[in-house]
C-alpha cells in the first residue's frame, strides 16, 4: 500500500511540476531549470501511471491471502514485466503517451 501512495504522490507531483512550478520558473526567464523541470514532469508521470497499477495489485494479493509462498513471490515477478517493456511502447516526446502504438 505504501507503494501505491507512493506512486500517487509521483503522480501529483509530476501534475505540480507542470501546473504550478513550470509557469513559476518561466517567468523568470530560466529555460534551462524549465526544461529540465518538464523532462522530470514526464518521468515522473510515467512512473506514477505504470507503477499504481502493479502496486494495487500485489496489495491485493498479498493481504487477499489467497496466495502463500513461493506462487506469491514469483507473481510479483511475471506482473512486473509489464512495467519494463511500457518502456519500450510508451512515447514520451514531446509529452508523454503510454497508449501510444508502435506497431
Amino acid at each position: 500500500m505504501i507503494t501505491f501512495a507512493m506512486s500517487g504522490g509521483i503522480g501529483a507531483l509530476s501534475e505540480a511540476l507542470l501546473t504550478d512550478i513550470i509557469p513559476g520558473v518561466q517567468r523568470f526567464d530560466i529555460e534551462n531549470a524549465s526544461h529540465i523541470l518538464f523532462l522530470a514532469h514526464i518521468y515522473l508521470q510515467f512512473l506514477g501511471e505504470v507503477i499504481s497499477p502493479y502496486a494495487i495489485l500485489m496489495y491485493s494479493i498479498v493481504y487477499s491471502q489467497i496466495v502463500k509462498g513461493k506462487r506469491k513471490k514469483a507473481l510479483a515477478y511475471v506482473l512486473s514485466l509489464p512495467m519494463v517493456f511500457m518502456i519500450f511502447f510508451t512515447d514520451f516526446h514531446p509529452d508523454i503517451d503510454i497508449s501510444a502504438s508502435r506497431c
